[in-house]
């Protein structure tokens, strides 16, 4: 997994969606280092791994999910980097009134045990963006709620 805190930082000032945010998305959730959004695709490479793959590599923007862009794609990335994890959305007009994640332990009629901050005031796709990072990082680095964010 990469680096999620700063995906995360960029995720909270996004004010709308971005093909350079889905590049760096789609390294973060495949265990590779984003170097740039190049205009026909995203530029990265592979930090661990044998030698011989280490170098740069380009991925055509065609593959890479719209996720910024697309509530199916957003979805779609929840479910696959959280699987068994339920998802409340509450939108208007494409801005997220109310976005937040329950673990698998918690249950939807205890949104106070929340397993992601709730996210509100910004465009849906972003806001569950937001949500499914935020709990994945806390589920990588061990932290929850409980560590003060």
């Amino acid at each position: 997994m990469g680096d999620l805190r700063e995906l995360i930082e960029r995720l909270e000032k996004a004010d709308g969606p971005a093909l350079v945010l889905d590049g760096m998305i789609w390294c973060a959730v495949n265990g590779y280092e984003f170097v740039q959004w190049d205009g026909a695709g995203c530029v990265y490479r592979k930090v661990d791994g044998p030698e011989w793959d280490r170098g740069i590599k380009h991925i055509s923007a065609r593959e890479v999910r719209p996720y910024s862009a697309s509530l199916d794609a957003a979805i779609a990335l929840c479910e696959r980097v959280l699987p068994g994890w339920s998802l409340n959305l509450e939108f208007t007009n494409g801005i997220a009134d109310d976005v937040y994640l329950l673990g698998p332990e918690h249950r939807y009629d205890r949104p106070d045990q929340c397993s992601s901050p709730p996210v509100a005031g910004k465009p849906i796709c972003i806001a569950l963006l937001l949500a499914t990072l935020r709990a994945l990082s806390d589920q990588v680095t061990g932290q929850g709620e409980e560590s003060g964010r």
